[in-house]
């Protein structure tokens, strides 16, 4: 039949067609599915009224039934295969025109149909004259017709009513916000900003999207900025890109954006204000900057004291020797015309000799403590307080001290620091309990309220003034007389640092002729954290 061929052709034409647009915008592929559907449709209505002339042309074949309804499914499915497209983008989109024709046009075809066959049957079987069905058909018509009408207005309505709610919970929440929040364009101007933003700098929202944005940016800032917003236009957001903004008043606000685009021309962008944290960052790098040249003074006086030191002992070793040597001389040669006196004076100056030696070593010991290199592994304390206590016994083999040590208190330091920190702690209370026949030394551990081990040392020597515990861990400071217990003042100094350098805290408790007992901690972490481990 030639209106078949005709809807082959139109459905083959616009196959061929594919997705092919014309410099308008327009689909030709879905004009001629059109075609072919309203062909078929014509064919269909032909079949159903009973006349031939819509589904058969003249003499020539007509087109069948089945051929009919083969070509309206294929058209229909011709312009559906591609529903993102042309007018098809709007019977198949979300808006209310893609609504109200899904909505009314399949109702409106089969309806128009059965009324048109129900005015042409009345007709032909002289139920009415054909004015009469004319009017009667269109009477019905209009009122089916506005009964569709209502019945999608309802839906439309409320589509509205939704679309105007999520609007005003959008307008809230871009205005409430504490961000600051714009939607600018391509063309380099804002097209609405929120109040958080004319609030920060000071400027209307008319002022801001009266002129570009660039006008507003720091001229430092313009260069990157036309590159970010050239970045956005290819489709590419961005994240945490800074630049600066002026202010009504004249001062300047460094701005954190983060921007997305969409539809190709819009950009929706949020804001956040990181001046204070920009200043903060200068403060910063002015404060390392500080810190690098005051440690580079630290290195250098550190290296002026550690020569110091060395020509200090140097220099100070070769008068005390002199001095030594020239006692010793002097005793010889007139020690049979030195009375008692002289011998004493002699003996004196040798012996203050000696002490002043003593003291040299113990300045250069301590300051070799912060110089040392630290080899951290596990120490076990009770191990070297056995070896430090059996040497105390072999030097002195006359005393009888009753000493407990608790097994196995172990520790992460350094093993030669730590040997030196049981040392002076464990010869001091060697030393301080002297005088006590009953003599006892404790070393024990217990463990604090977050897990670390409180190491301490206990004796029931001759004990301290509790008030100037303050003074015990300075060099040179001592709470006893170098008559009543000989020492350098060093010993509890070196503790301190020793227990510092492990990032610890030392304290002592004590009471006159009552004994004293020094706790340490190794490793804490924070000063709070250390006065409670120790109070602990």
């Amino acid at each position: 039949a030639p209106n078949t061929a005709l809807s082959c052709v139109l459905l083959g034409t616009g196959l061929f067609s594919g997705d092919r647009t014309t410099k308008y915008g327009a689909r030709p592929a879905e004009y001629l599915a059109t075609l072919c559907w309203l062909f078929s449709l014509v064919a269909l209505t032909g079949y159903v009224y009973q006349v031939e002339f819509l589904y058969g042309l003249a003499r020539h074949v007509p087109m069948a039934l089945h051929t009919a309804l083969g070509c309206l499914f294929l058209s229909m499915g011709l312009l559906f295969s591609r529903p993102g497209l042309g007018v098809m983008k709007i019977i198949a989109g979300d808006s209310p025109g893609g609504l109200l024709m899904r909505r009314l046009f399949p109702v409106i075809v089969p309806i128009f149909i059965v009324l048109g066959s129900l005015q042409v049957e009345g007709g032909r079987r002289g139920i009415f004259q054909a004015a009469t069905g004319v009017a009667l058909f269109t009477v019905v018509a209009i009122a089916i017709f506005g009964f569709l009408i209502l019945w999608c207005a309802r839906f439309l309505h409320q589509a509205d009513l939704d679309r105007k709610r999520v609007e005003r919970e959008l307008d809230r929440f871009f205005n409430l916000s504490m961000d600051l929040l714009a939607i600018g364009g391509t063309d380099g101007y804002f097209k609405r900003v929120n109040p958080a933003f004319c609030s920060l700098l000071g400027f209307s929202a008319e002022e801001l999207t009266g002129r570009p944005f660039a006008e507003f940016v720091h001229a430092d800032d313009v260069a990157a900025t036309a590159n970010e917003v050239t970045k956005l236009s290819a489709g590419v957001a961005t994240l945490n890109f800074e630049n600066r903004y002026r202010c009504k008043d004249g001062s300047w606000k460094w701005l954190s954006w983060s921007t997305r685009p969409a539809e190709e021309i819009l950009l929706y962008a949020v804001a956040r204000d990181v001046t204070e944290q920009k200043k903060n960052e200068v403060a910063i790098l002015r404060l390392n900057a500080d810190l690098l040249k005051q440690t580079a003074q630290l290195e250098s006086v550190n290296r002026e004291l550690e020569s110091f030191s060395y020509s200090v002992s140097h220099d100070l070793r070769a008068p005390l020797r002199g001095i030594s040597g020239f006692a010793q001389a002097l005793e010889e040669h007139a020690g049979d015309s030195l009375d008692d006196t002289g011998r004493g004076y002699i003996d004196r100056v040798r012996r203050a000799a000696d002490r002043m030696g003593e003291l040299i070593d113990g300045l250069l010991k301590l300051a070799q403590l912060t110089r040392a290199k630290m080899n951290v592994e596990t120490v076990d304390l009770s191990e070297i307080a056995r070896a430090l206590v059996s040497e105390y016994r072999t030097a002195a083999p006359g005393r009888d001290v009753e000493i407990v040590i608790a097994p196995e208190i172990r520790v992460q330091g350094d093993p030669a620091l730590l040997r030196v920190l049981m040392d002076n702690l464990l010869g001091n209370a060697w030393k301080f309990t002297g005088k006590n026949p009953a003599a006892r030394i404790e070393v024990g551990s217990t463990t604090g309220r977050h897990g670390e081990i409180i190491c301490q040392v206990r004796d029931n020597g001759v004990g301290f003034d509790a008030r100037y515990s303050h003074k015990l861990f300075g060099a040179f400071q001592r709470l006893h007389s170098q008559a009543e217990f000989a020492g350098t003042g060093i010993g509890l100094a070196t503790v301190q640092r020793i227990v510092s350098r492990h990032g610890g805290e030392v304290r002592a408790e004590g009471a006159i002729n009552h004994g004293a007992t020094f706790s340490f901690v190794l490793g804490i972490r924070s000063s709070d954290e250390k006065q409670d481990h120790i109070a602990g």
